[in-house]
Parts: C-alpha cells; sequence; structure tokens
C-alpha cells in the first residue's frame, strides 16, 4: 500500500474513531454524570425531609409527654429537640448539595425556592419550640392546665396543621422532580440515539467526499515540494511555496519556507559579516597608523629634549667653561627638564582619562564660583604672552551637582588651549549664561580660530592641528579629548567653534542641579 493509500485509510479510520467515540461517548458520559447527580442531590434532599417526617412526630410526642409527666422527660424532650436540629441542618446541606449539581442559571434559580422554603419549616419549628418551652415553664410553676392548653393550641396543633403539611408538600415536591429527573434521562436516551443516527450516515457522506478530497489534496503538493526541495538543494534558496489553502500542508510549507529564507538570510549574514571583518581590518590598520603616530610623536617630543639636556650636560662637565656658562647650561637643563615634565603629565593625564576606573565625587555647588576660580588660575598661564583674562559671569548664581575639581581641569585645558592660540597682549573672555535647564560656560580667544579642516576632529586624542607645529604649541593633542570625556561623564556637551569676530569659542553645557 502506497503512502497516498495509508494517509487516505488513517483519515478515513481517525474520522470514524473521532465522530463514534468523541462525539457520542463524551456527551453520554457527561449526561449521565449530570443526571446521576441530580438523582442523587434530590434523593439526599428526599431522605432528609422524610427524616424530618419522623423527627417531627417524635419531637410533638416528647413535648406532650413533658407537659403531662413533668420533668421526668427532660431528657427525651432535649435529645427530641437535638434531632430536630441535627435534620434542619442536614437538610440544608441536602439542598446545597443539590443546587450544585446543577448547570445552568435556570436551572439555579427554579432550585432556589427549596432553600426559602427549609427557612420558613426552621422558623416555624423555632417558634413552635418557643411555645413549648414556655408551656413547660408554666408547669414548672404549676399552672399545669394553662401549659396544656397552650400546648394543645400552639404546639401539638401548629405541627399537626402547619410543619406537618409544609414537609408533605415538600417530599411530594421531591417525588415529583425525581420522576421529573427521570423522563429527563429517557428523553436524553433517544436524543442521544437520534444524533448516533445522524452523526452515522454524515460520517458516511464525509468519508467518501473526503476520501476524494484528500487524494487530490496530497499528490499535487508533493509534486511541487519535491520539485522545490530540488531547486533548494542546488543553492536557490529563492524558492517560496504557496502557504494558501494548502490544508494539511500549511506548516509543511511554512517551515520549508522559513528553511529557506534561513538559508537566505545566511548567506547575506556570510556577505555582511565578511563586510564587517574589511571594516574591521581598516580600523585596525588605523589604529596601529594612530600607534605608530602616537610613538612617533612621543620619540620626537622626547628626541630634542634630551638632545639638548646631553649636549648642555658636556657643556657643563667641560673643564674650561666658567661659572656664566655652567649657569646658563643648568637653566638650560631646567628648562628642558620642565618640558619634559609636561610631557609626561600629558602622558600620565591620558592614561586617567582612559582608566575607567577612576572616581568621581559628585557634590552641589556654584559653577561661577568654580569659574571664577580657574580664572584667576588661569592668568598665570596668560602672563608669558602678557594675555588678560576677562571674566563675565551671567548665570545669576547657577547650581550644578558635579566633581569640581574634574571640571577645573576641563576649563583649565581651555584656557591653556585659549593661551596657546592667543596673540600677545590679547584678551582671553570668559563667561557663563543659563540655557533653559542647563548653563554654558564659553572661553574665547582672539587666535587664528579653527579650520574647517581641523573642525571635525579637534576632539581625537592625539591629533594636533595643521597650524599647531607652526605656531610652536606644546602638547601630544589630547587635553580637549580629555575634556569632552570629562563633560559626556557629567551629562554635558562641549563644542568648538569659531566667533564671527575672530577668533575661537570653546563652549562648555552642564545640566543644572536636579535635572
Amino acid at each position: 500500500m502506497s503512502v497516498r493509500r495509508r494517509i487516505l485509510a488513517l483519515e478515513i479510520a481517525s474520522l470514524v474513531f473521532i465522530v463514534a467515540m468523541i462525539a457520542l461517548m463524551a456527551s453520554a458520559l457527561r449526561l449521565t454524570d449530570h443526571f446521576a447527580g441530580r438523582v442523587d442531590g434530590v434523593h439526599k434532599r428526599f431522605e432528609a425531609l422524610a427524616d424530618l417526617d419522623g423527627r417531627a412526630n417524635n419531637y410533638g410526642e416528647q413535648v406532650a409527654n413533658a407537659v403531662l409527666l413533668g420533668r421526668e422527660k427532660l431528657d427525651d424532650l432535649k435529645t427530641a429537640r437535638l434531632d430536630m436540629e441535627k435534620v434542619f441542618a442536614r437538610l440544608n446541606q441536602a439542598t446545597r448539595d443539590e443546587i450544585a449539581t446543577l448547570g445552568g442559571l435556570s436551572e439555579v434559580q427554579a432550585e432556589l425556592p427549596e432553600i426559602e422554603e427549609n427557612r420558613r419549616m426552621l422558623e416555624l419549628y423555632h417558634s413552635i419550640d418557643l411555645n413549648a418551652t414556655r408551656a413547660l415553664a408554666l408547669q414548672r410553676d404549676g399552672r399545669q392546665v394553662e401549659g396544656i392548653q397552650l400546648f394543645s393550641r400552639d404546639v401539638a396543633f401548629r405541627l399537626a396543621n402547619e410543619l406537618q403539611p409544609q414537609i408533605d408538600r415538600a417530599l411530594q415536591e421531591e417525588r415529583a422532580e425525581v420522576a421529573e429527573q427521570l423522563d429527563a434521562i429517557q428523553d436524553w436516551q433517544f436524543r442521544l440515539w437520534a444524533a448516533g443516527v445522524v452523526l452515522a450516515v454524515l460520517a458516511l457522506a464525509c468519508l467518501v467526499a473526503l476520501s476524494y478530497l484528500l487524494r487530490r489534496a496530497i499528490v499535487r503538493p508533493l509534486d511541487e515540494i519535491a520539485a522545490a526541495g530540488r531547486r533548494l538543494a542546488e543553492g536557490d534558496y529563492a524558492q517560496r511555496l504557496e502557504t494558501r489553502d494548502r490544508g494539511e500542508f500549511t506548516e509543511f510549507a511554512e517551515a520549508f519556507n522559513a528553511v529557506a529564507a534561513s538559508g537566505e538570510k545566511h548567506a547575506a549574514e556570510l556577505v555582511a559579516r565578511t563586510a564587517e571583518l574589511r571594516s574591521v581590518s581598516e580600523q585596525l590598520k588605523i589604529i596601529d597608523t594612530r600607534r605608530t603616530q602616537f610613538l612617533a610623536d612621543v620619540s620626537h617630543e622626547l628626541r630634542t629634549p634630551l638632545t639638548v639636556l646631553r649636549g648642555e650636560a658636556d657643556v657643563a662637565l667641560r673643564s674650561s667653561a666658567d661659572a656664566g656658562e655652567l649657569r646658563q647650561s643648568l637653566e638650560r637643563i631646567q628648562g628642558q627638564a620642565k618640558d619634559l615634565g609636561r610631557l609626561l603629565e600629558d602622558l600620565m593625564a591620558f592614561a586617567r582619562a582612559d582608566a575607567e576606573n577612576q572616581p568621581y565625587v559628585v557634590t552641589e555647588g556654584r559653577i561661577d564660583e568654580v569659574v571664577a576660580l580657574t580664572a584667576e588660575e588661569a592668568e598665570l598661564l596668560a602672563e608669558p604672552r602678557e594675555a588678560r583674562v576677562k571674566l563675565d559671569l551671567g548665570d545669576d548664581g547657577s547650581r550644578v551637582e558635579a566633581d569640581f575639581r574634574r571640571i577645573r581641569q576641563a576649563l583649565m585645558i581651555g584656557f591653556d588651549n585659549a593661551v596657546k592660540h592667543s596673540p600677545p597682549g590679547g584678551t582671553i573672555g570668559v563667561e557663563t549664561a543659563l540655557l533653559g535647564d542647563s548653563v554654558a560656560v564659553r572661553i574665547t580667544d582672539e587666535g587664528p580660530g579653527v579650520s574647517d579642516e581641523d573642525q571635525p576632529r579637534v576632539f581625537e586624542r592625539f591629533y594636533r592641528g595643521r597650524n599647531e607645529n607652526e605656531l610652536e604649541n606644546e602638547g601630544l593633542g589630547i587635553g580637549l579629548a580629555i575634556a569632552k570625556d570629562i563633560l559626556h561623564r557629567h551629562g554635558g556637551t562641549i563644542s568648538l567653534g569659531n566667533r564671527p569676530e575672530g577668533g575661537a569659542v570653546l563652549e562648555y553645557i552642564l545640566p543644572l542641579a536636579g535635572r
């Protein structure tokens, strides 16, 4: 038997079992459980009512004996009262259990009067029992005739003419309900039998039609899948199967399309990864070039002062040198040592800026005080060029949250950069201003400004402008990069541009405290 015929036979057998066993047996079992629960609930309530009928008669007898015979029968009356309370409790529980077996809201509403009926019988019993207690009290007080009259009128009479009819009526209702449930069982048995016949006829018709449709639904999709699989194996990842109107083959078609898409995606990812590797290779080349350039810059910066130091030392060691020449040599050695110290400080600042674990101690304070203090220190940097520092504080005492030691470092980098590019006798301006929820600090100079070629790279580490060598400015080109890192860690920004009237402007922006 071919695979197609086996699938057809499996479908037919599965359909027969599903229709016959799940539909009919499940329905029959559910209805059986339902009616069994209903009948059991009605039966328990019927038993409780029958027991109540007997207990009520016994209670009446015990009250009569206690009224007529006195204290000798009080123990039996107590037992009868306890039995009445127990049977009423059992009746209420049986009624609740019966309602719990109901399946619909309409059925529950139809049974709710039984709870009310239980309550009325219990209240009637309590009223009768109260009169019985009064009759016993009269008998105990020696008023036996009055006690007997009260018993006859409000106990025996009400037991026989009020409580007993209610019990009889409830028993009759339960008998009627049992008969109703039996009729319902017979009715559902007939319905299930009729449904079984109808389902059998429909199953036969469906199987005949399904046998034809399955044959058509299997052969053509299998041929298409085989052809698409062969093309996919040849590397044609653009193959896709139609997923609409595929029936049982829809999931297979979707899985096939997912495999094809995955192959196409992997091919695209391979191309992308290759491009990324090329990009990383180019970046590594750039990094290696920058490293080589850095080593060359450091070597160049070290070579000159070391050469001067060696030469001046040779002059100082000559025996023919007089005291004046020795002093000049020592002064030159001292100057070159200072240059080496500045170079070492730049390298150490670079190392500290790259360290991820350097601590920042953040406090709240006024930015104008920090700017003013830093401007005073900057005046010492400006003295060799005979430049002056002009201070203009317009931030109205704004407060920021920052590590002010780092902020002063960033500001000093800006002042140092402005001094280097200012002409002799020029003015270095520093001003503060409010910008919404931020405060700006601007440092200006009267130098040549920033060229268009240098503008995009001024904050790169080790980048020195094209005119730095012509201006004979010292340094490794890491100051502005360090300042940018400090501002970034404080949630601020830094920018370097040109002023309309000439010169450069370095702007720091910090968020106000609480922002």
